[in-house]
């Protein structure tokens, strides 16, 4: 089991209905839907998340 240090989401949210996300305690990242706190999450590993947040600042996931 892993061990989380806080949740946290996005300043520009301002619904219950937004991406959160935490370091694990072995420094990957944990992702879960603030509507469901208690329900499931999706760990992905650093360089993963890295990726994922290149492609969001090179706008790969525009309109879709």
């Amino acid at each position: 089991m892993q061990t989380y240090r806080g949740w946290w989401r996005s300043s520009r949210c301002d619904t219950n209905a937004c991406l959160e996300a935490t370091v694990t305690a072995s420094g990957d990242v944990a992702l879960r839907d603030s509507a469901e706190p208690d329900g499931p999450w999706l760990d992905v590993d650093r360089q993963q998340w890295r990726r994922f947040l290149r492609g969001v600042t090179r706008g790969d996931f525009a309109g879709r």
